[in-house]
């Protein structure tokens, strides 16, 4: 809400919603369609990608209709509403990243903001298409093109400014998906001829069917189909024949003998033995596939790769950040142009998390340049899952990251620097929140990457027990970094309340809180992972609803491994102060949760890893 964020009091943050929702409704520009209303503000007409795309012009057809404040009406099906809910998410900025977006549901996306005219460039920027997955995904863009898509690119890129991404993805899946390239040859080659590239992807694909031709070749010249490899390659000469021959002989003799003759018994001749054990092998095959669910073990491998190459990726994506904005805002911090504490507060543990996932990456890559049917990798993803830790502290100050940078990116040294990072990445720059939530996003995927791997694990599998293991763990620290999020913006709400940075510590949280009494007066307590503060009740509801705040500093009761807890009843009994809580149910609460501080060593703000020791402790 407008107006609302970083309001100081109670009364002004009434006042700013009174403002935004009692609002003039010329302000607003009100669409419905299929029964939906959607609202769209009036000043979002002058931005770029209002602009640059279909809503400025209807704005300008139906300007009388909207100066009245009257609902624009669009016709238009289910279908057609979920795509104009998809183009004014966009238009509003609404961000995509929180959302993890397959290839198809991107793709999706972009045929929709296409139809809109959207360019392509910007849609990408938009889904956080990266250089190293931009060919997959104008790969796939192609796969779906129909003369719809055909005929709207034709319009909007008259002067063919789109040639290169559109040779990418072409050149793409001509290449490495073939039989989907086929599938829609003729719409492929119509886009293809009106950007002039159908003789590179022509040559492409005739390149890919002489290499599959020429392994089909070498397959049935050297190689045959193993019952246990499926098509992973066992030399003819390795198979031992299934038909006995000598038993086939015992029995014509002895059909001889008796003078027996069955019309419809037939004893092939030599020569069609060969034919008949190629049968039985492939029968064989078909069997043990479908046996050992071979489908789900190449399916796993890929899955795994994926998992590897998108460490990978956010290496590259993250050392991105550190070279062209951390390091030039390090050096500005030096010149006095910005504050060493904001960037701090920015970039917290990125370092960290560099080296780490550098190291987590390497410690998986041998396992995919060596993959088989019976390749272990959940150990070694649970064994390295410690490296994750960093992105914890990362990810839970995230917010406080992305309000500094919003205060300090209108500064001029800060636009040189987004300038000259833009000018480095060439086409399709990430720009920097785009970056910056990436290791945030990376945290929430874990999890979702190894349910994938164990759903294409057969449960028989040796390593399906280890997966299981390996992605508890990942949902572990995905619940933990929820779990402290919250804490740590609690703990930033009480610092600004109390007007008081000296509560704000790397790796401090805020636990819990509540009312209690000391000597029958009433304080509020807040139980913090390292120490408990205090303060009357009075000084308290003061700091809630005095505008002009002065500093307030509360009591402090330190949390070690020396700390005894000793209680009764609803009492905590503290070296200085017996603590009353109203129950004995909050009181139990306090003394395990500080019990369990004491145990995890979670009062150590530069230990990290506590989260590991509550896990194993389960």
């Amino acid at each position: 809400m407008n107006g609302v964020t970083g309001t100081a009091t109670v009364q002004e943050y009434y006042e700013a919603w009174y403002s935004f929702n009692t609002r003039n409704e010329t302000e607003v520009i009100r669409f419905e369609i299929n029964g939906a209303t959607f609202e769209f503000e009036k000043s979002l007409l002058n931005n770029r990608r209002s602009v640059m795309s279909v809503i400025g012009f209807l704005a300008e057809k139906k300007k009388e209709s909207i100066e009245r404040g009257e609902i624009i009406k669009i016709p238009g099906n289910k279908k057609e509403e979920k795509q104009w809910k998809i183009y004014f998410d966009y238009l509003k900025g609404e961000s995509t990243y929180d959302i993890e977006l397959t290839s198809r549901k991107a793709v999706e996306r972009m045929v929709i903001l296409m139809y809109f005219g959207v360019a392509i460039p910007d849609i990408l920027v938009y889904l956080g298409v990266t250089r190293e997955t931009l060919s997959e995904i104008m790969g796939k863009f192609l796969s779906v093109m129909d003369r719809r898509m055909i005929d709207c690119l034709k319009k909007i890129d008259g002067e063919k400014k789109l040639v290169e991404y559109i040779k990418r993805g072409a050149l793409h899946i001509s290449y490495y998906d073939l039989n989907v390239y086929n599938s829609n040859e003729d719409n492929i080659k119509d886009i293809c001829q009106y950007y002039g590239i159908n003789e590179q992807v022509e040559e492409t694909v005739k390149r890919k069917k002489q290499e599959n031709e020429e392994k089909l070749l070498e397959l049935n010249k050297n190689e045959t189909m193993s019952k246990i490899y499926g098509s992973l390659r066992v030399r003819k000469e390795n198979i031992q024949p299934k038909i006995d021959i000598q038993k086939i002989n015992k029995m014509r003799e002895l059909l001889a003998k008796k003078n027996i003759k069955i019309s419809k018994i037939q004893i092939d001749p030599i020569e069609d033995i060969k034919s008949l054990e190629l049968c039985q092998r492939r029968i064989s095959t078909v069997v043990v596939m479908e046996k050992y669910q071979i489908k789900k073990l190449r399916d796993r491998r890929k899955d795994f790769i994926e998992f590897v190459d998108t460490e990978r990726n956010l290496v590259n994506n993250m050392k991105k950040l550190n070279e062209l904005y951390r390091k030039p805002m390090i050096e500005a911090a030096k010149n006095g142009q910005l504050n060493e504490k904001d960037i701090k507060r920015i970039f917290t543990t990125l370092e960290k998390c560099i080296i780490n996932s550098d190291k987590f990456e390497k410690a998986l890559r041998p396992l995919v340049n060596s993959f088989k049917y019976d390749t272990c990798v959940g150990n070694e993803i649970f064994k390295n899952a410690i490296l994750v830790t960093p992105y914890l502290p990362f990810t839970t100050d995230y917010n406080i990251a992305d309000k500094v940078w919003k205060n300090i990116r209108e500064l001029p040294i800060i636009q040189e620097i987004i300038s000259k990072a833009n000018k480095a990445q060439g086409d399709s720059p990430a720009d920097f929140p785009t970056l910056l939530i990436q290791p945030v996003q990376r945290t929430m995927r874990y999890p979702l990457l190894l349910e994938t791997i164990k759903k294409h694990t057969p449960p028989m599998h040796p390593d399906y027990e280890q997966i299981v293991n390996a992605e508890q763990i990942f949902k572990f620290f995905s619940m933990t970094i929820n779990q402290r999020a919250k804490m740590r913006d609690g703990l930033m709400d009480l610092a600004d309340l109390f007007n008081n940075d000296d509560l704000i510590k790397d790796g401090r949280y805020l636990v819990n809180q509540s009312e209690i009494e000391i000597s029958r007066e009433k304080y509020m307590a807040f139980l913090m992972n390292d120490q408990i503060a205090y303060v009357k009740e009075k000084t308290y509801s003061q700091a809630k609803t005095t505008k002009t705040k002065s500093k307030v500093k509360p009591s402090i009761i330190s949390i070690n491994k020396d700390m005894s807890i000793d209680h009764s009843s609803n009492c905590i009994y503290f070296r200085e102060d017996i603590f009353r809580f109203e129950n004995e149910q909050i009181c139990s609460q306090w003394v395990d949760e500080i019990q369990g501080i004491i145990e995890d060593k979670f009062y150590d703000l530069l230990n990290d890893e506590a989260w590991y020791s509550q896990y194993l402790k389960k």
